[in-house]
């Protein structure tokens, strides 16, 4: 569901700020975050396990850090010299722990304060949908989809047509439930994925 919220949210911010403040001072946005990360401390440790009266056999998550590159585009504009807003959208891959992985949808909005010619800094929030959440190994436990929010701080350093982004978020997520498989059993019912994340890369306005 909220990954139509997601999707419907972006498109028509797209076309309202298009509509509404159509000239020069709006630019296609492209946000690039090659190195990004999630920091979820909950599920350090979580494992599943198989066990007959031949053997023991378990898969366990390995830390807590998860890989979650991603790509967003959207509109930027201008209110004024010192103030603009960026509303992106885009998808992402999320991997780590040895045995997660899935696919995920994002929407942010930035509010951006002009520091000198070359710097910005300011608050943004999102949304976010993890969906499929796979568990790459053996074992046949199921994931659930989570969605949530994050919020944080966004810094920009560099030319208005290319810049270096650094965003540092803390992230809420509904729990995820997990099914245990018919061979396979979970050690917790649920596992949480929020935390705090940080995304490093680029953005270019056009």
């Amino acid at each position: 569901m909220l990954k139509k919220v997601i999707l419907g949210l972006c498109l028509s911010s797209i076309f309202f700020v298009n509509s509404a403040f159509a000239g020069e001072s709006v630019k296609f946005v492209v946000d690039v975050k090659p190195l990004s990360f999630l920091v979820a401390e909950d599920i350090d440790g979580f494992y599943s396990y198989n066990s007959s009266y031949y053997s023991y056999r378990s898969e366990t998550v390995d830390g807590s850090a998860l890989w979650t590159p991603h790509l967003k585009a959207g509109i930027g504009f201008n209110i004024g010299d010192k103030v603009g807003i960026d509303v992106t959208g885009g998808l992402g891959y999320m991997i780590g722990g040895e045995v997660l992985s899935a696919p995920f949808l994002t929407l942010d909005a930035a509010l951006l304060f002009k520091l000198g010619s070359a710097i910005t800094i300011g608050p943004h929030i999102g949304l976010i949908s993890i969906d499929e959440i796979d568990w790459d190994g053996e074992s046949d436990i199921e994931l659930s989809d989570t969605q949530g929010v994050y919020g944080g701080l966004v810094f920009t350093a560099g030319k208005e047509k290319f810049s270096f982004c650094l965003a540092i978020d803390a992230v809420s997520l509904d729990d995820i439930e997990v099914t245990d498989g018919a061979a396979w059993t979970s050690s917790r019912d649920t596992i949480d994925l929020s935390g705090w994340k940080i995304d490093l890369g680029m953005k270019m306005r056009f």
